[in-house]
């Protein structure tokens, strides 16, 4: 067994036991190693050009190491889950424009451009800046939907987001059931169908400086472009959104 396919065994018998405290941090040391070691396996060659750059920290999905990478900041995401992983395509896919630039990526791992802007549009709809925040991610929306010449990603049609509403509708109807029928609805006659970031919201759109606002985060779906402005609405937090 090589060496990087090795690590990825032990991962994924860690995530098993992620719950305790020891084995996260034991997880975290192997994802670092798995993506800095020169195993053949390894397509992004990044043995001897990372280096850390603060603390790791992880998301309920991915672990995180802000890193140097031949002279610049960046950063290393490392997923779990498919739709992460669909999503690093589409990041790739968009190559910059409307969303910060991969360097390098494959399968789970993800090497990108790292925002250094100090601004935030949590904190800007917090000040009562919450209209000029909304404008913001509609313009960002606005790149990141716009045609590409580029070969297209293999991405989820948008309906597999609404299987647990179709399923939960069955078991409890009322208000579930009212949900799921506006939803198949909307589902079956799309409009400006479009590759969809999938979470778009305050949190997932970074200052990047004087490359603007940029977009983190996609989940890669394709539907009606609509569906990612709808997270405005209950974004940053009830208090603003209501």
């Amino acid at each position: 067994m090589k060496n990087g396919e090795n690590l990825r065994f032990m991962i994924n018998k860690i995530m098993l036991r992620r719950a305790k405290t020891s084995d996260i941090n034991t997880l975290a040391e192997l994802r670092w190693k798995l993506c800095t070691d020169d195993s053949p396996d390894n397509t992004i060659i990044y043995h001897g050009q990372l280096t850390a750059d603060g603390s790791p920290f992880w998301t309920r999905s991915s672990f995180l190491q802000p890193v140097h990478y031949q002279g610049q900041a960046a950063m290393l995401k490392i997923s779990i889950g498919a739709d992460e992983i669909r999503g690093a395509q589409l990041m790739a896919w968009w190559d910059g424009d409307g969303a910060v630039k991969v360097l390098d990526y494959t399968d789970n791992a993800l090497l990108l451009e790292r925002a250094l802007g100090n601004k935030s549009l949590v904190k800007m709809s917090y000040s009562g800046l919450d209209d000029q925040a909304s404008k913001i991610i509609c313009h960002v929306a606005a790149r990141l939907h716009a045609s590409r010449k580029q070969p297209l990603p293999d991405l989820m049609p948008l309906s597999i987001c609404f299987e647990a509403l179709m399923h939960t509708a069955v078991t409890h109807g009322g208000i579930f059931d009212k949900a799921a029928s506006l939803a198949r609805s909307l589902l079956i006659k799309p409009e400006e169908v479009v590759f969809l970031h999938g979470d778009l919201h305050h949190r997932n759109i970074l200052d990047s400086g004087s490359q603007g606002w940029l977009a983190i985060d996609p989940k890669g779906f394709l539907g009606e472009r609509g569906f990612d402005f709808a997270n405005i609405f209950c974004n940053p937090d009830t208090n603003i959104a209501t």
